[in-house]
């Protein structure tokens, strides 16, 4: 008698299919709202390839009714699903239940194989997606599966994670893709058809879980740090307007809480631009006047930008031009050939909309580099409204850490002290790969 579960999708042919198609395995409190996105994203995308509500159907701890009992809730999914998505995080594996939710399915997939004679890496019913970049090496055994790695999904899933993806929007075509490869891995997985476990058997597996690994710091050169970004707010201030401008409500005595769209958005600029991209002010995030001061030092406050991993943005209130200290330090920084710096440029009252060609004539005699060359230089110039303007932070940010990225790769591929034989992270490798370089051999010789 086949006591295999239904497989996924057989609603299709009037076969009941099981309560949860997969088990959505995470550890990241303050992300939760990225992570209830995702999932449901993947349902959206299972249900449209299958063809029933039903199908698409995932369990998220989030999903719990109050008053249910957690632990028993859990055990349940984990043990009734037939595919666990794991957001590996950086303490996913310190987190004692998410290490109970993958060895459960771990033995829920060697006890498929046994009792179907298959090899063990024939089936490969957990999915692992990369959440965040750690800091720490994850568990070895965790190590011998392949984590979802596409360079179809863009640099910034590949270098900092599936979370930092996300924070740029979902409807990136980068995102987009990913969504419809796990759901396509999910229904594949699937169709398995894991038996379920009992709360009994998974309990044991439970007691016979090691105890939370401690993390193992890793110094890979090619990791980029966590994403770092720096504004630097190229404003006037109230007590130096231009004779032309009567907008003074926009201005403060700090250029730094310049409001381009006050009233309806009472924010400052870089308040908005640091919401966009979801950053803690109080963390590393620091808006900078554009003062004389920094004119004088431009140059070595973007190298010393590059060199932490910090891409800066420059948000310009067009009126700055008219400006002496704005002009000065806006020449100053087209002269600088600097690929991890960009701009963008705020016309979004009707006032600034009247004077704007006027405006871009004189940004192009102050900045006839960068302006010429435009997006393609990360620039960005008319932004009208409030979602637009963080739009465009976004796209610049991204425009700019791929660039990084791209340098990163090529400075790492071109020294003659470390080779990377793959396109794998050392605390992530895959089957078959390996990494040589002076760490591996005594004598600092590259292995052939």
């Amino acid at each position: 008698m086949d006591t295999t579960p239904p497989l996924l999708g057989r609603g299709l042919r009037g076969v009941a299919v099981p309560e949860f198609s997969f088990f959505t395995s995470f550890s990241d409190p303050n992300r939760r709202d990225l992570v209830a996105r995702f999932h449901q994203d993947l349902e959206a995308s299972i249900v449209d390839r299958v063809g029933t509500a039903a199908a698409g159907r995932g369990f998220l701890d989030e999903q719990i009714r109050e008053g249910a009992r957690w632990r028993t809730e859990i055990l349940r999914g984990v043990c009734e699903t037939p595919v666990m998505v794991a957001l590996l995080s950086a303490n996913y594996f310190v987190r004692e239940w998410c290490q109970y939710e993958w060895q459960i399915m771990c033995h829920r997939e060697a006890v498929y194989a046994a009792h179907n004679n298959l090899d063990i890496s024939d089936v490969a019913c957990v999915i692992p997606v990369v959440w965040n970049m750690p800091e720490t090496v994850w568990p070895d055994w965790s190590l011998e599966r392949q984590y979802l790695r596409n360079r179809e999904f863009g640099p910034i899933y590949l270098q900092r994670g599936l979370s930092s993806l996300m924070r740029r929007g979902r409807s990136s075509a980068a995102y987009q893709d990913l969504v419809h490869h796990v759901a396509g891995r999910i229904i594949q997985a699937g169709q398995r058809g894991l038996t379920p476990l009992g709360v009994d058997a998974a309990e044991a597996v439970i007691a016979g879980c090691a105890p939370a690994p401690g993390p193992r710091v890793v110094d890979d050169p090619t990791r980029l740090p966590a994403t770092k970004v720096g504004f630097v707010v190229a404003a006037v201030s109230v007590d130096e307007l231009p004779v032309q401008r009567s907008r003074q409500m926009l201005y403060r005595r700090s250029a730094v809480d310049w409001r381009p769209f006050y009233p309806g958005r009472p924010e400052s600029a870089w308040s908005l631009a640091s919401s966009a991209l979801r950053l803690d002010a109080a963390g590393d995030l620091t808006p900078y006047p554009l003062s004389p001061e920094l004119a004088d030092m431009l140059r070595g406050f973007l190298d010393e930008a590059r060199a932490d991993g910090r891409v800066v943005v420059f948000l310009l209130d067009p009126w700055s031009t008219c400006v002496e200290r704005c002009r000065r330090a806006l020449a100053e920084f087209d002269g600088l050939d600097h690929r991890t710096a960009g701009v963008v440029a705020v016309v979004a009252d009707d006032e600034t909309v009247a004077y704007a060609d006027a405006l871009d004539q004189r940004l192009t005699e102050v900045m006839p580099r960068k302006r010429l060359l435009g997006r393609a230089q990360a620039f960005v110039w008319h932004t009208r409204e409030a979602d637009e303007f963080q739009e465009s932070v976004c796209h610049v940010v991204d425009r700019l850490q791929t660039t990084m990225l791209q340098d990163s790769e090529r400075a790492h591929r071109d020294s003659p002290f470390i080779r990377r034989e793959t396109e794998g992270h050392p605390w992530l490798r895959g089957p078959g790969e390996r990494w040589s370089g002076a760490d591996d051999d005594p004598e600092g010789e590259v292995t052939p």
